[in-house]
């Protein structure tokens, strides 16, 4: 196989072969462009190939890439909602805890009041009665939070 020249002046690539079996002589001249046509057609559709399988990669990374922030986003969300769960849990329990005290406090002072004529045992135990008043106030608001926490933490799961 060699390249040369046609008698035109064209480029060209020639083969020659003598078969063993008859000595006859076969001489195959094909133009340049025409032998490397296929050749560029293989190159240019594996470069096309290339191309499109690192858009591809590149697409599937971008994906996944975004996929992984919206689990961790989730994940975020998860914990907090679950953090203000607990705490409106928490809240909810001191609250109930606390106003059975107070209700403790609030029924002596009943029996109480019972017990002492007087101006100044109702002074202390009208001061008392404003404390206990005072503390079931603040777990009502205790309470309202702690069913707002709820609520909020289990409608963003």
């Amino acid at each position: 196989m060699f390249e040369g020249r046609l008698r035109e002046g064209e480029p060209d690539v020639s083969v020659f072969y003598v078969s063993p079996k008859t000595g006859w002589s076969v001489y195959i001249s094909i133009p340049t462009p025409l032998f490397n046509a296929p050749m560029f057609r293989a190159a240019w559709i594996a470069a096309a190939g290339g191309a499109v399988s690192i858009a591809l990669a590149a697409t599937f990374l971008a994906l996944l890439l975004r996929e992984l922030q919206l689990r961790r986003r989730d994940a975020a969300t998860l914990e907090n909602a679950q953090r203000l769960e607990a705490l409106g849990r928490l809240t909810g329990g001191v609250a109930h805890d606390f106003n059975n005290l107070l209700a403790v406090v609030s029924g002596n002072l009943e029996l109480l009041e019972r017990r002492l004529p007087g101006a100044a045992g109702h002074r202390s135990i009208a001061a008392i009665r404003g404390a206990v008043e005072r503390g079931v106030s603040l777990t009502r608001g205790l309470l309202t939070f702690s069913r707002s926490g709820l609520a909020r933490a289990r409608s963003r799961t």
